[in-house]
Formats: C-alpha cells, structure tokens, sequence
C-alpha cells in the first residue's frame, strides 16, 4: 500500500488504539521486532483486547479455534463420532481452594450437578445422562493447568437410530395393514434406506450441539483458570 494511500484511509478507534500500541513497541524494541514473528501468551491478548474494548469472553473463544486439541474417534456409518475429548494448557495454576468456582461453571453450562472427585490434586466432574457420559478433568501442573473435557456417546446414537428404526418399522407395519398385503422387498429396502439416512441426519445434529457444549465448558473453564491465575500472579 503507498504512503498516499495509507494517508486518505480513515481509522477507528480501535485501530488507533492498536496502532499506536504496536508503534510503542517498535520503539521499545527496536526496528528488528517488526521484521519477526512475535509470540504473545492468552493473558497479554486479553489486555490487548481490553484495552480497544473487546471482551476477554471472546478473545478465548478465538484462542480456542486455534490451539484446541480435539480428539475424536471417527465412525463413518453412524455419521458423527460418539467419543469427543476438547483439551488445552492455560499459564498459571489453580489452587485446590479454588475448585468450587470451576465447579459453577461446568455446572451452571451443562445444567447437572454431577459427580466431583479430587485425585492427586486435580479436579473431575462427569455426569451420566441419556446420551452417555461426560467429564471434566482440571490438573494443575508445574506452573500450567490442563483442561480436558469430553465424553463416550455411544449410549446416544444407539437412542437415534432406535428410535428412527422404531419409528420406520411402524410405518412399514402400519402400509401392510391398510392394505392387506406382504410388504415385498422393494418398499423394505426403501423404508430402511430412508430410516438410516434419518437417523444418520439425526445423530449429527444431536452429536454438533453436543461437541459445541463441550467447547463452551471449556470456555468457561478457561475464563475463569485465567482469572484466578492471573489474581494470584498479581498477589505475589
């Protein structure tokens, strides 16, 4: 872009407030920083971001697109996966006292109480409902906090496929009645194609609303590790 150009365009606020940020820095540092590619931790963007009026809440969501490490196990006929696990390592650790606020969050997200343990210093919650089991570990490790959440649904696709299944063979029993015939092979091929491509829809839907939630929890968990990690740096 020429000078000219860059002279005529307009900024906003925010903009402003990064480009001037960035220009304190370069005079800081010296010309080399702009030349290479800098690193900065998940607490310094959210002060960056405060400071141009963007809320935290989102700055960790956009950080957890990025290095948000999911695991999944892939199951092509049933068209979504029935196991999910969403980690992450935040700088700082969470004291055992603060547990209790970890717990509000999962719970006020995921609406259930819940299961909580404590082993070796760390934190789990599951919960067991119609769709299988999901669990959060927090573990505090030599300065970091891993945050894993996930959850085995298997329980839950075997409810959408019986349900659509149940659903499929009363329609075929409910044609051989009305008309007082055999079902022959061809409407039992087309009714069970129709009923695995129903459920298959189906379990989709339910198995991204679900991988979402957990992708919340983990938000959540991850505000407030950050919060209390960087209250107690501030204490020290």
């Amino acid at each position: 872009m020429s000078d000219k150009s860059i002279d005529r365009r307009r900024y906003t606020d925010r903009e402003m407030a990064l480009i001037l940020k960035r220009a304190a820095e370069l005079q800081e540092h010296g010309p080399s920083t702009g030349t290479r590619e800098q690193s900065h931790t998940l607490s310094e963007l959210e002060q960056i971001a405060a400071e141009v009026g963007i809320d935290p809440r989102y700055v960790v969501e956009a950080a957890n697109a990025v290095d948000v490490e999911p695991t999944t196990k892939r199951a092509p006929l049933l068209g979504a996966p029935t196991t999910y696990q969403v980690s992450r390592f935040v700088e700082g650790e969470v004291p055992e006292v603060e547990f209790a606020d970890m717990l509000d969050a999962i719970r006020r997200v995921t609406g259930k109480h819940g299961e909580v343990s404590r082993v070796l210093g760390s934190l789990e919650w599951k919960t067991m409902g119609p769709r299988g089991e999901t669990y959060v570990t927090i573990s505090p490790r030599q300065g970091k906090t891993a945050i894993r959440i996930g959850g085995q649904y298997g329980l839950g696709a075997g409810l959408v496929y019986g349900v659509v299944g149940t659903i499929g063979a009363a329609l075929l029993v409910g044609t051989s009645v009305s008309t007082g015939s055999a079902i022959d092979v061809g409407t039992l091929a087309a009714v069970g194609a129709g009923s695995y491509l129903a459920a298959r829809t189906a379990w989709q839907v339910v198995a991204a609303r679900t991988e979402r939630k957990l992708r919340k929890i983990l938000e959540e968990v991850t505000l407030k590790v950050l919060r209390v990690a960087k209250s107690n740096k501030n204490d020290a």
